[in-house]
């Protein structure tokens, strides 16, 4: 058992051990670990789920070399690959979110590195295709779908589809595409060139939301109508109807009211049991609550998007900015600060200068309240004209209120100073004139 269990490159569960064994029962691959554990060849790794076990790495490059040398490899690595895909399978349809999935995340690229090795499409694309349903809820796996893709045999395979999705919504990441105007661009060519019953339902959301903030809106209202005449199946329907009543909470056109019926909507959304699909029908209460004004909603439907995500992921990132939002609705300056910087700081680690922007605009808005429009003018600078749905009205009566307070030319140079900081820089900016008003830092 000691080479087989050297497949793992990272930390593994009782259940991925006994899969990869694959001729003992879990009781015997217990006693098993447990002497390992005993003779100092694995250790523990304790967390908020099953025990985990991991070879120290002189130790895991040993047992990894001897299974390598072994006849037994392709079978243990075969038995890897199905556990991986079997559980990833699963996990859109579990109740709450696992960080499984990012502890395991070195031994599914294992998996994949031997498909891609093997040049076996199909293999490679069963690890990709189960993340594109978890896009936006966990932290992605860059890449993977374009290493695919520069294997001969998978343009023109069944697996082509999920792969070109995986390829787009990976563009979405920081620095990938040039923006959402980009993605607005690249999502219909996409999408146009398969039956939508091909597609992961999240790109089938994502696509409005893209054209609702940067794209033809047309577009994407053209394309749930297409999107309606798909599969029937139940939760896939659902997945549409919410996306789509999304995507008219968000375009903001009077072409595109919200359908009738969205309370129930979100009701039958909040009832499922996958956590994908109640963390999307929490992110439209998010959207409902902005339109009616109602922050206390809008707070607790937010917290639960961030319940409902793995850090540090695009909707992890949502949860916060949105909490943010509705404390600032409510006149609670020092939490919309806390979450602010609590957004900021994980942004800063994590190197995902996208999740900057949000924070930013807080800490300009909040100046704003504290009636500090020098300061306001300089945060404000480092923001785009237009930043996300979420703060574009906010914005914009910002800048009217600043034109309204200052000299163009003070303006101009207040602005070539905040162009000049960086973002945690303007974090401690801010944190500095907010003290002066009584507001305590975060870290304090």
């Amino acid at each position: 058992m000691f080479p087989r269990l050297g497949v793992f490159a990272g930390s593994f569960d009782l259940a991925a051990a006994v899969a990869v064994v694959g001729d003992r029962d879990e009781i015997e691959v217990l006693d098993l670990v447990a002497a390992l554990v005993d003779k100092s060849l694995l250790t523990v790794v304790l967390g908020a789920g099953a025990p985990r076990y991991r070879y120290l790495e002189t130790i895991r490059s040993y047992a990894e070399e001897k299974l390598d040398g072994s006849d037994e490899s392709p079978l243990v690595i075969a038995r890897l690959h199905a556990h991986e895909v079997e559980c990833l399978t699963g996990i859109t349809q579990e109740r709450e979110p696992s960080y499984w999935l990012v502890d395991e995340l070195p031994n599914i690229r294992r998996a994949f590195d031997d498909a891609v090795d093997r040049r076996d499409v199909s293999a490679a694309a069963a690890l990709v295709a189960p993340f594109l349903e978890v896009a936006s809820q966990v932290p992605w796996i860059s890449g993977w779908g374009d290493e695919v893709l520069a294997l001969p045999a998978a343009v023109g395979s069944p697996e082509e589809p999920v792969l070109r999705s995986a390829r787009v919504l990976v563009a979405w990441r920081p620095g990938r595409c040039g923006g959402l105007r980009r993605l607005a661009e690249v999502l219909p060519a996409v999408t146009a060139r398969w039956p939508v019953d091909e597609l992961p339902s999240v790109l089938l959301v994502q696509l409005g939301v893209v054209h609702s903030l940067s794209g033809d809106d047309r577009v994407a209202a053209a394309f749930y109508e297409r999107w309606g005449e798909g599969s029937g199946d139940p939760t896939t329907a659902l997945a549409r109807r919410l996306g789509e009543q999304e995507f008219r909470l968000s375009s903001r056109f009077p072409r595109y009211p919200v359908l009738e019926g969205i309370d129930d909507d979100i009701a039958d959304g909040l009832r499922s049991t996958s956590w994908v699909t109640r963390s999307q029908a929490h992110r439209l209460a998010v959207l409902q609550s902005l339109e009616r004004g109602d922050f206390e909603a809008m707070l607790q439907s937010a917290r639960s998007v961030e319940q409902l995500s793995v850090e540090p992921s695009l909707s992890w990132f949502s949860g916060l900015q949105h909490q943010a939002r509705a404390e600032l609705g409510l006149g609670h300056l020092e939490e919309a600060l806390r979450l602010a910087d609590r957004n900021l700081d994980r942004a800063q680690r994590c190197g995902n200068r996208d999740a900057m922007g949000i924070p930013t605009a807080v800490f300009a808005l909040v100046l704003q309240v504290l009636d500090e429009s020098e300061a306001a003018a300089v945060v404000r600078a480092l923001l785009p004209r237009r930043l996300t749905l979420l703060y574009v009205d906010e914005l914009a009566a910002l800048d009217a209120w600043l034109e309204g307070r200052l000299a163009p030319e003070t303006r101009a140079a207040l602005q070539a100073e905040g162009r000049a900081k960086s973002p945690v820089e303007l974090q401690a900016f801010t944190h500095e004139v907010a003290g002066r008003h009584g507001l305590s830092h975060s870290g304090d």
